[in-house]
C-alpha cells in the first residue's frame, strides 16, 4: 500500500526511488515536507520529474519512496553524494524551520538509496479505475432497477413484473430462467444460510435465552387460557367407536415431557419421525393418526409444522397449521400455541388419548393442536384423513371411490380403470404424495376396520423370482392402532412369503413380519376390499427441504447442520430441490402424466420397470363379487360423528369436506 501512495495513476514505465534520510523529526512534517518536495523536484530535473512520493518512520530515519520517469537516472546524478548535496544545499536556508535539535544541515545524512523499474500497467491506477467504473455502473444499475421496480409495481403493464419483480421467485428456483441461471450460486448459498445456518443459531439462541438463569426474569412456565387443562377442552368424547374403544370418564393432566420421560429423557423428536411413532387411543381420530402416519414418511415435511424444535421448559409450543374450517374461501395458515398439559387418564401417566412411542412428544403435541383448532378433542372424533393431510400442506385432496366393485375408480366426473390407479399411486408417491385408504367393501373384512382409516405407507412392483418378468404389485398399509392387521394373502403369517422368498428380500429385505400394525396386500385384494382412497400430493421444492432431526444435546444442532450442509452440496439436494423439484398436482389430469412411463427418474431416483411384463394376479377373492353388501351402501365419513349435529359441528365438516377438492395452496 505504502509503494502504491508513491505510484502515479496513470499505466506506464516508471523508476522507483527508495532513500532512507537520517535527521528529520516526523512530529515537524509540516517543516520539513515542503523542502523535501522542492528537493525531490529540483534533483529530477523539473517540477513534473517527480510524480509521486511517500514516506513512513524507520527506526530514527525517515524512509521515503518516490517514483520518476524512466531514464533521469541515466546521468547518474541520482546518487547518495548527490543527494545528500541537494539536500545539504536547500536545508540551509530553511534550517530553522526544521524543528531539529542541534546540529545543522550536517544532521541531514541521506543514508542510502535503491533505484528499481517497476510498472503501473495494471497496478492501482488501472484497478482503482475499474473499482470506480464498478460502481458508477452498479449505482446506475440500482437506480435504473429502482425506477423500474416503482413503474412494475403501481404502473406497469403485466409482463414487466415477472420479469423485474421475481425475486423471491428465484430464490425459490423458478421465476426468469435467466436471473435463474445467474443468480444460482449466490440463491444457493442463501438457502444453506436460511435452512442449515439460521436454524442452527435460532436453537442455540433459544436454549440460552430458556436456561435454568433466565427463569423468573425472562420466562415461566405457561398455561394456555385459551385451551385450558380442564374438561371444557375433552368435551363429550365417546371413544373409537370404530374398533370397540369406549372413553372412560374422568381425567388428570400430566405434562407430556412427563410423560415421555418416564423411563428417561423426554425429547420431542427422539432419532426421527416415523410412521411407528403414531399410536392411537381411545378417540375416533384415526383420520388424524393415520395422515400423520403418512406424513412420517417425509419428516421434512412434518418438520415444518412445529415451529418449536425442542423441549421447551416453558411448556410452550408453536405449531403452524392451514385451517380449512373458515367462513370465507381459501382459508389460510394459522399460528396455534399449546402447553404440554396432556389428559392422562387419573392416577397415572397414562395418556388417555394418542399414545408416545420411546421418549418423544409430538404425537402427543400435534392432537392437542388439532384439537385447539378444532375446538375441543372430542371435534376430532370422524373426519376425513384428507383434512390431517391438507392441514399440514396446505394443497387440496383428491378423493378416488369405488362404488361398485368392478368397475373404475370415479374422482368427480374423471374416472381410471385399475391398471393405470395402481401405477398412477405408484407414480404419485415416489414423487412424495400423501395417501391414506378407508371403507371396506366386503362383508368378510379378513382383519380390517370399516369405517376405520388406514395409511399407505408404499406401493412396490416385486419380482416372483430372480430374473423373472412376472411380478406382484404390493401396498404396504397401516393401522394407527399399531395392532389388528389384515389377515388375508401376503399377511404377516401367510405362506405366500415362503413361497416366494424372492418377494420377501425385495420387501422386507428377508426379515420375518411382526404384529406391529403395518402389512401388505397384493393389489387385486386391494381392489376388492377398499372402497376410498385419498390423496394428498406434496411437492418437492426447496421450501420442502428442512436440518435433520438432531438429539437435544449441546452439539445437536451443529451436528445436524453439518449434516445437513453435507447432504445440501455434496449430494446435491439444493440443485434438486431448487431447479429439479416438482410442483403439488391437483387434479387427475396432473398426477397421471408419465404413469405408464417405464424408464426415467423421479424424486427417490432413477427407476426401469423395462423387464416387468407380467403382473401376477391373485384369483383368491374374484368370487366375492357377488357377495358384497356394502356395493349399494351411501359412503359415510369414517368414524362417523353422528353426535356432532347438535352441538354445532356438522357445519364445519360439511365446511371441510366442500373444500377439500378445492383448496387452494398458499
Amino acid at each position: 500500500h505504502l509503494l502504491d501512495c508513491a505510484l502515479p495513476s496513470a499505466p506506464g514505465e516508471y523508476d522507483l526511488l527508495d532513500f532512507r534520510i537520517a535527521g528529520l523529526s516526523p512530529v515537524s512534517e509540516s517543516s520539513w515536507l515542503p523542502w523535501l518536495q522542492h528537493a525531490l523536484t529540483e534533483l529530477g530535473g523539473g517540477k513534473d520529474a517527480i510524480l509521486g512520493s511517500t514516506w513512513f518512520p524507520a527506526g530514527t530515519d525517515i524512509q521515503f519512496y518516490a517514483s520518476t520517469a524512466t531514464g533521469v537516472n541515466t546521468s547518474g546524478v541520482l546518487t547518495p553524494q548527490a543527494l545528500g548535496t541537494v539536500f545539504g544545499r536547500l536545508a540551509n536556508p530553511h534550517w530553522a524551520l526544521l524543528g531539529a535539535s542541534g546540529a545543522g544541515a550536517s544532521g541531514i545524512k541521506v543514508v542510502a538509496l535503491h533505484v528499481s523499474p517497476v510498472s503501473v500497467a495494471a497496478t492501482r491506477g488501472a484497478e482503482a479505475r475499474a473499482t470506480l467504473n464498478f460502481m458508477y455502473s452498479l449505482t446506475a444499475a440500482l437506480a435504473v432497477y429502482g425506477v423500474l421496480a416503482f413503474i412494475a409495481h403501481h404502473f406497469g403493464p403485466k409482463w414487466l413484473p415477472p420479469l423485474v419483480l421475481c425475486w423471491p421467485d428465484v430464490c425459490e428456483g423458478r421465476g426468469c430462467w435467466g436471473y435463474c441461471i445467474l443468480c444460482a450460486p449466490l440463491v444457493l448459498v442463501y438457502n444453506a444460510a436460511r435452512i442449515y445456518c439460521w436454524s442452527c443459531f435460532v436453537s442455540y439462541a433459544t436454549w440460552l435465552g430458556h436456561g435454568q438463569l433466565c427463569k423468573t426474569c425472562l420466562w415461566h412456565e405457561w398455561t394456555d387460557p385459551d385451551f385450558p387443562p380442564d374438561d371444557r377442552s375433552i368435551g363429550q368424547v365417546k371413544g373409537d367407536t370404530a374398533s370397540g374403544v369406549k372413553y372412560e370418564g374422568g381425567a388428570d393432566w400430566a405434562k407430556a415431557s412427563a410423560i415421555a420421560g418416564q423411563d428417561g429423557e423426554a425429547h420431542l423428536f427422539d432419532g426421527g419421525i416415523e410412521p411407528a411413532d403414531v399410536l392411537q387411543g381411545a378417540l375416533g381420530d384415526c383420520w388424524l393418526m393415520a395422515g400423520m402416519a403418512c406424513i412420517a414418511e417425509r419428516p421434512e415435511i412434518l418438520e415444518q409444522v412445529f415451529v418449536s424444535k425442542h423441549v421447551d421448559p416453558r411448556g410452550k409450543y408453536h405449531f403452524r397449521l392451514w385451517n380449512q374450517v373458515k367462513n370465507s374461501p381459501g382459508t389460510k395458515w394459522v399460528d396455534i400455541f399449546v402447553d404440554e398439559k396432556i389428559p392422562v387418564h387419573p392416577g397415572t401417566l397414562q395418556p388417555k388419548f394418542a399414545r408416545t412411542h420411546c421418549h418423544e412428544m409430538w404425537v402427543l403435541l400435534i392432537e392437542k393442536a388439532f384439537a385447539k383448532m378444532y375446538g375441543g378433542y372430542d371435534r376430532l372424533d370422524g373426519g376425513q384423513m384428507s383434512w390431517a393431510l391438507t392441514a399440514v400442506t396446505g394443497n387440496p385432496a383428491l378423493t378416488f371411490q369405488k362404488k361398485v366393485l368392478g368397475q373404475p375408480w370415479t374422482c368427480g366426473q374423471d374416472t381410471i380403470n385399475d391398471a393405470e390407479f395402481f401405477n398412477m399411486l405408484l407414480k404419485s408417491r415416489r414423487n412424495g404424495a400423501f395417501i391414506c385408504c378407508a371403507m371396506i367393501a366386503q362383508k368378510d373384512s379378513k382383519g380390517l376396520i370399516d369405517g376405520h382409516a388406514y395409511s399407505i405407507i408404499q406401493f412396490a412392483k416385486a419380482q416372483s423370482a430372480p430374473l423373472s418378468t412376472s411380478y406382484f404389485r404390493m401396498v404396504q398399509i397401516r393401522n394407527p392402532h399399531g395392532r389388528t392387521e389384515w389377515q388375508g394373502a401376503w399377511a404377516d403369517k401367510d405362506v405366500q412369503w415362503d413361497k416366494f422368498p424372492h418377494v420377501r428380500r425385495q420387501l422386507c429385505g428377508g426379515a420375518a413380519q411382526s404384529e406391529d400394525g403395518t402389512f401388505w396386500m397384493q393389489w387385486d385384494d386391494f381392489v376388492q376390499f377398499w372402497k376410498e382412497v385419498q390423496v394428498v400430493d406434496c411437492g418437492m421444492n426447496i421450501r420442502s427441504v428442512a436440518p435433520p432431526i438432531f438429539n437435544e444435546t449441546s452439539g445437536g444442532p451443529a451436528l445436524a447442520c453439518l449434516a445437513g450442509c453435507f447432504e445440501y452440496w455434496c449430494c446435491c439436494l439444493g440443485v434438486r430441490r431448487l431447479y429439479l423439484g416438482r410442483k403439488p398436482a391437483t387434479d387427475l389430469k396432473t398426477m397421471e402424466e408419465g404413469i405408464n412411463q417405464r424408464i426415467g427418474c423421479d424424486q427417490e431416483g432413477c427407476f426401469c420397470d423395462v423387464f416387468d411384463l407380467n403382473a401376477t394376479a391373485s384369483g383368491e377373492y374374484d368370487a366375492l363379487h357377488d357377495h358384497s353388501d356394502h356395493d349399494a351402501e351411501e359412503d359415510t365419513p369414517l368414524c362417523p360423528w353422528v353426535e356432532h349435529g347438535a352441538r354445532g359441528k356438522s357445519a364445519g365438516a360439511a365446511k371441510l369436506q366442500a373444500n377439500s377438492r378445492t383448496m387452494s395452496r398458499k
